[in-house]
């Protein structure tokens, strides 16, 4: 029978765990273990399950989407006679009760024996380092601390869910709010896991949290611009320099001392009994003395002196990426970033020539990729083959992919400077949105997704062409190419002319895009309305978001139309929306609610001016869940809808009229 093993890191350590168990892949297979599916946006540096298996929601609360697609995969893995490994930080009981929960309840992980193993620190020191998260100090108040006060608690749903006899408990007393390894607590996991002792990490994980001084953090933090890691660096050098400079700047508490004091208060018979179930000296987990006395510093901002004592210590190669890094995203640069490169900029007359700005660019490509190894040279070849009397830059921005994707557009730009990478280091939500769309200041803006590709070498050349012509207009666009990967026969030219008001025309108006969506994302040239950046109102968490974008620049002007096809839009399986050519019912099960969020949204745009045309739009969706509840027997999202979008719900409901057709029976139409 296959196992389950939950491994709950409780500890100031838990970052330098995860990072090693993460690299341990080896030694892991060799024990006949396999980590379980990591979730999408979860960072590299702290590779948990926490987003996907312990999240805090109520007992009654249904399994969400992403869950049960996680709890199959992990299904998947146990039917091929894995025993499966989940790394999990929560304190939290509703976290501990949801995962016990959800493989009580998936038919396949309840035949699974589990085993659990709980590493638990100091709380003074966890709630510090709980502190130390932020890149300036959150407010985590007085709920974190009755958590850490309360250990005991989480330790007793876990004994309650899976049994004493197979939860094992491990004291870290380790008196310190670094995220450093172990080695006793490191023996004991792998010990409990049966399998070899790895390599230690070759050096510190580039987290802040393995660093004390404040300046230390922000340095740790400054190496990337909105988690942008090209051009690639050394990552284990630069900690290095960093860890050698550490110890000689300014350290101390950043949490409030009241709440520290209120913690070590009342969590003093939680400690008692912890101290008691994992069998070490009284008195072992009460933390530093100067954890609980010492004043919260007032954390310093970077000094010119401590960025250029810094920047001495690093090598020129390391030197020469970061500041390519930080030159790139220059318009995104926060204070500390700033003062960095001000430093590097001033270490050598050299370096002063990467800081240069690029020539004037007239037109931004903006491309977003994840996972498109297959696709993405094909989408950088049209773009390169554009034909234009004006500077094109291309801005892709590479989501975290998991396959080659990332190495592909650096040896790109290693051969073209028009290529200017976004390689995030994590998967951030929106951020391939907001990340974009940020660093994008030009007059013009074409998109093109990295699974699609421009098929006219002068179609950017045209579409500002027509725009310079035509003031009125504030975008232009024309029909595109739909590529069916699987199916060529299924090939079309979209839009059909049919599906437009009168046919082809030269320009429509805003309230051609409240009929439907009629533009292709890669056939768009924006005249860009966020050339100062992006307001706050912007919503970048839109689904679909193409069309949000569409419609805002339509606010600005017309809509121009060129007739020729002169791109190619991919179909493949891996596509968000090729479950529309599949069934637009099922692709609505779980990107229903999304879209009705998204007319709820443009409707509070345009103040309600437009709402007819939108409810009209958002009764399609509310039909098809009008048809899931009928024929599941499941009215969550026509319940869900209702208590979310209450208006448009209302308009369906009055557009419906029920009939009975030829044979007797019952049928709802909705009639606008």
């Amino acid at each position: 029978m296959s196992r389950i093993l939950l491994f709950y890191a409780l500890n100031t350590s838990f970052v330098a765990e995860v990072a090693l168990l993460h690299s341990a892949g080896v030694q892991l297979a060799k024990a006949g273990l396999a980590l379980g599916p990591l979730p999408p946006y979860t960072p590299a540096l702290v590779p948990i399950h926490n987003d996907t298996f312990a999240r805090g929601l109520p007992p009654e609360a249904p399994i969400p989407p992403g869950v049960r697609e996680a709890l199959e995969a992990l299904a998947c893995q146990l039917e091929q006679g894995k025993d499966i490994l989940l790394m999990l930080h929560c304190f939290a009981p509703a976290r501990f009760h949801f995962l016990a929960r959800i493989l009580r309840e998936h038919a396949v992980c309840a035949k699974a024996t589990v085993e659990v193993l709980i590493h638990v620190g100091v709380p003074l020191c966890l709630f510090e380092q709980r502190y130390r998260e932020e890149s300036r100090t959150p407010q985590v108040g007085g709920d974190i601390a009755r958590q850490y006060a309360n250990i005991c608690q989480a330790i007793g749903v876990a004994q309650e869910e899976w049994g004493r006899e197979h939860v094992s408990l491990y004291a870290d007393t380790s008196n310190s709010p670094l995220s450093l390894p172990n080695p006793a607590a490191v023996e004991n996991l792998f010990s409990w896991l049966q399998a070899d002792m790895p390599k230690p990490l070759a050096h510190r994980p580039r987290h802040p949290l393995s660093l004390d001084s404040w300046e230390g953090r922000l340095l740790c933090r400054a190496s990337e611009v909105r988690w942008n890691a090209w051009p690639p660096m050394d990552e284990g050098v630069f900690m290095d320099c960093l860890t050698r400079l550490d110890a000689t700047w300014t350290s101390g508490p950043v949490s409030p001392r009241p709440l520290r004091n209120f913690l070590f208060r009342e969590g003093e018979n939680d400690r008692r009994q912890l101290e008691t179930l994992l069998k070490v000296p009284l008195g072992s987990l009460d933390g530093p003395t100067w954890l609980l006395e010492e004043q919260e510093i007032e954390p310093p901002a970077l000094s010119d002196e401590n960025a250029q004592a810094f920047v001495r210590t690093l090598p020129r190669d390391v030197a020469v990426s970061l500041l390519r890094r930080i030159s790139n995203d220059k318009i995104l640069l926060n204070p500390t970033q700033k003062c960095l490169r001000s430093a590097l900029m001033a270490t050598s007359a050299e370096f002063q020539t990467l800081g240069e700005p690029l020539p004037p660019v007239e037109l931004t490509v903006l491309t977003m990729t994840y996972n498109h190894e297959a696709y993405i040279r094909q989408c950088m070849d049209s773009v390169l083959a554009q034909q234009t009397s004006f500077a094109v830059r291309h801005l892709i921005l590479d989501h975290h992919s998991q396959d080659a994707t990332a190495e592909i557009i650096t040896a790109y730009a290693e051969q073209h400077p028009s290529i200017q990478p976004v390689l995030l280091s994590r998967r951030v939500y929106w951020e391939n949105i907001r990340g974009l769309f940020m660093r994008c200041r030009t007059r013009y803006v074409a998109l093109c997704d990295g699974d699609d590709y421009f098929t006219n070498p002068h179609k950017l050349q045209k579409q500002v062409d027509y725009l310079e012509q035509h003031r009125d207009c504030a975008l232009c666009v024309h029909p595109v190419h739909v590529v069916f990967d699987d199916a060529p026969e299924k090939n079309y030219i979209f839009p059909n002319p049919a599906l437009l008001s009168r046919g082809y025309r030269g320009k429509y108006p805003l309230t051609q895009l409240f009929k439907g969506n009629f533009i292709q994302t890669n056939t768009v040239v924006y005249r860009w309305r966020f050339t100062f950046g992006l307001p706050r109102w912007f919503r970048a968490d839109l689904c679909p978001g193409d069309w949000y974008w569409h419609i805002l620049h339509a606010e600005l002007g017309k809509i121009g139309f060129l007739p020729e096809v002169m791109s190619a839009y991919r179909r493949h399986k891996q596509a968000l929306y090729y479950q529309t050519h599949v069934s637009v019912k099922e692709h609505r099960k779980v990107y229903g609610l999304p879209e009705l969020e998204f007319y709820k949204v443009v409707n509070e745009h345009f103040h309600g001016k437009y709402f007819d045309q939108l409810a009209s739009l958002a009764n399609g969706v509310l039909a098809n869940f009008l048809q899931l509840s009928v024929e599941k027997d499941d009215e969550t999202l026509l319940t869900t809808a209702s208590k979310q979008y209450p208006e448009f719900v209302k308009f369906f409901l009055d557009s419906l009229k029920i009939v009975k057709d030829a044979d007797g029976h019952t049928q709802a139409i909705v009639e606008r």
